[in-house]
């Protein structure tokens, strides 16, 4: 593997559009090349597989802790920063704590949370939409103090 041999760019920091679809070599690129941070921004949106089977995410939880783990394995000192989308239609009170356990476990260095907002053209948007802003408000400070 070459060096990455840029000429005033002190360091790389990826953040990968779908988690679904992260090709395992560039760990290899993270773990060999000095000028690549240990860092992945991966943006997961939900644990439930009811909320990501809804929302088209083409990965299951256990897809995603898999793949956390062969990223942990390979990169044993990365920073993973995550988002979540909390009050997406159908997430009821199990899916919400399904998604809160998931957090716990997988001990993100950095997370952030919002809220669903109904918007065309989204996979959400056919569906109906069952929680107030309120409830959706508290979920996300809830799932950010954990």
């Amino acid at each position: 593997m070459h060096s990455v041999k840029i000429n005033g760019i002190e360091w790389i920091r990826f953040a990968l559009r779908l988690s679904s679809s992260v090709p395992l070599e560039i760990l290899d690129a993270i773990s060999r090349q000095p000028k690549i941070c240990h860092y992945l921004d991966m943006p997961l949106q939900h644990a439930s597989n009811n909320v990501l089977k809804a929302m088209k995410r083409n990965i299951t939880q256990e897809e995603t802790r898999e793949l956390i783990g062969i990223i942990r394995n390979k990169i044993p000192d990365i920073a993973i920063r995550t988002t979540m989308l909390v009050g997406f239609p159908g997430e009821g009170e199990k899916e919400f704590e399904e998604l809160l356990e998931f957090v716990r476990e997988m001990k993100f260095d950095r997370l952030g949370a919002f809220t669903y907002s109904h918007e065309e053209n989204t996979s959400g948007y056919k569906l109906k939409d069952e929680l107030s802003e309120q409830s959706k408000q508290d979920r996300a400070n809830l799932l950010m103090e954990v």
